[in-house]
């Protein structure tokens, strides 16, 4: 398995710094689905979900982990 689609599995948490910023992006399990929650300066938002399984969710969570790496951020 690819290890990047790895750490960004429902139930993970991901923390990209830069400077002393630091980004938080989550994949939260639901009953049905998942959420993906963000967070940056210190306020935690529901930017994206699914009803139906995780891929949505994981698939947000690698397109942030991108975005954010092109503005150098370094993500765990």
């Amino acid at each position: 398995k690819d290890d990047k689609a790895k750490a960004l599995a429902a139930g993970a948490k991901m923390i990209c710094n830069a400077d002393n910023d630091e980004r938080i992006t989550e994949i939260v399990k639901t009953a049905s689905g998942c959420e993906v929650k963000y967070t940056k300066f210190g306020e935690t938002n529901v930017i994206a979900s699914s009803t139906i399984g995780s891929s949505h969710c994981e698939r947000v969570g690698e397109q942030i982990k991108t975005n954010l790496e092109k503005f150098g951020y370094k993500c765990n």
